[in-house]
């Protein structure tokens, strides 16, 4: 988390408070530990389709994509690849997140025995 550090310069002090406040203020709306938590849940599932989306790519052709690929491949055919990769990776997370809820689902019914 990027915190402002106060510039000590008189002409800054109204900017330093504003950065303050900013900051106090966003503690105590996403609660003081909770904007740690939200960026680390964020960021790992941003990692997570990103796999989704590197799988994918191997499942369609057999490598990963170089980030200009699939734009050297001239239409229609690009058109066609992009909304296979894009059903590729949904699968992907759909299969995922329907495990999740099937994990879920059993450590629900184990627990309330």
């Amino acid at each position: 988390m990027n915190q402002h550090q106060p510039t000590g310069k008189g002409g800054h002090v109204t900017l330093d408070i504003l950065h303050y406040l900013m900051h106090t203020t966003n503690s105590i709306a996403n609660g003081f530990g909770e904007q740690t938590l939200l960026n680390k849940t964020t960021q790992e599932q941003l990692q997570t389709y990103q796999q989704d989306v590197r799988n994918a790519e191997f499942q369609l052709f057999g490598h990963h994509l170089d980030s200009d690929e699939l734009d050297t491949i001239h239409e229609p055919k690009r058109s066609e690849l992009s909304r296979k990769l894009t059903d590729a990776v949904q699968r992907g997370v759909e299969t995922r997140y329907r495990a999740h809820l099937s994990q879920q689902e059993v450590f629900s019914n184990t627990h309330m025995l």
